[in-house]
């Protein structure tokens, strides 16, 4: 996926106040060519440490890292108190351990009409290939518990399910499974002991999804008045490739059910009143004749599912078919090369998980 061309086209760049999380030494947003300033879980000179030794990360290019975040709340990192048009966090999302506590933090950053841009891992094409989809009440019972490291539970499965996986032989071969598991189980064990309590933060992939699961996740959590967005913009993984990109833009993202006076009046019409208002007058009509209240349940129910329903379309989130976005490719998938009439443009994919360098916002294990 061209990340730039997914940005400008939605996006003009210029002028605009920017946040990149976790960019290491390859941010998607480069500081010679934007507004732009950097967050991470550790100072330049800390990361740099870090990876000196790592044959994955240019140590010389790191970024210079403005605003160091160990947790919490995102706005306290942020000590100037700066607001932004634009949060972007690559291959970032997926390891938080409350994803929801973040994505009602952010907004505390952004200006009016802000936005933040998550380029996300396809499950079906990474080291998650195997993994279970996160669901609603993971991303709720997180939330609740206040996670700000992985969990035990979050770091076992991981460690424990992570596959070696060739994301090219996901697209091409719909039985594949993968090279075995990357870790042993006694591995994953370990990892998970070293996560209780106070000992370390273990670095783990806390959500799973595929771009349908994604959008289902937000969407439970806007009924649930938890996700202070709409959808601004939505890119699904593209044929030979392993990563999805989503726009939100800060709003209020709430429903709140309301219907005028005159409209409720005009229902009680519909449903058959003939009496006057006011005073309570229909409150007791209702009260006295269940046929009528019958009728106006019903007739309010269906006004409100109508307000609903027209509230979905201005979140605008996409109707994604699962069959191409959620289930693993099949040979007669239409996004294919030889259905739409062109050579395969991508001989060596990614053939793996998030990018080493985009991978690790917090301390690896």
């Amino acid at each position: 996926m061209d990340r730039m061309a997914f940005l400008t086209k939605h996006l003009d760049l210029q002028g605009l106040s920017m946040l990149e999380m976790g960019a290491l030494d390859k941010p998607v947003l480069p500081p010679d060519a934007f507004d732009v300033c950097y967050l991470d879980h550790l100072s330049t000179a800390e990361l740099r440490r870090k990876y000196e030794s790592d044959p994955s990360v240019d140590a010389s290019k790191i970024v210079d890292v403005r605003y160091v975040w160990h947790g919490g709340s995102i706005a306290d990192s942020v000590v100037d108190r700066q607001k932004f048009d634009l949060v972007l966090a690559s291959h970032v999302f997926e390891h938080f351990p409350n994803p929801v506590g973040w994505l009602l933090d952010v907004p505390n950053i952004l200006k009016d009409d802000g936005c933040i841009c998550l380029m996300l891992p396809d499950k079906r094409f990474t080291f998650d290939l195997d993994r279970r989809n996160t669901i609603l009440s993971d991303w709720i019972g997180w939330y609740l518990e206040k996670l700000e490291r992985p969990s035990p539970r979050q770091v076992f499965d991981h460690f424990s399910n992570v596959r070696d996986v060739s994301s090219a032989e996901v697209w091409d071969d719909p039985s594949y499974c993968g090279a075995g598991n990357i870790h042993q189980m006694s591995e994953a064990l370990d990892f998970a002991v070293g996560s209780v309590g106070e000992q370390r933060y273990v670095d783990s992939h806390c959500s799973v999804f595929t771009p349908y699961q994604f959008v289902e996740l937000c969407r439970g959590l806007r009924t649930l008045n938890l996700f202070p967005y709409r959808c601004k913009a939505f890119e699904p993984t593209e044929f030979h490739d392993m990563e999805f990109v989503v726009l939100l833009q800060k709003g209020d993202g709430m429903f709140r059910p309301g219907i005028e006076n005159a409209n409720l009046q005009n229902l009680a019409r519909q449903a058959g009143y003939g009496g006057t208002f006011g005073s309570g007058k229909f409150n007791r009509a209702l009260a006295t004749d269940p046929a009528l209240k019958r009728r106006y349940d019903a007739l309010l129910g269906a006004a409100l599912q109508d307000l609903q329903e027209r509230w979905n379309q201005k979140l605008a989130f996409p109707d994604l078919d699962k069959v191409l976005h959620h289930d693993r490719p099949r040979q007669d998938d239409p996004r294919r090369p030889e259905f739409l009439g062109f050579e395969r443009c991508r001989d060596q994919p990614r053939t793996d998980g998030p990018p080493p360098a985009q991978a690790n916002l917090r301390e690896v294990s």
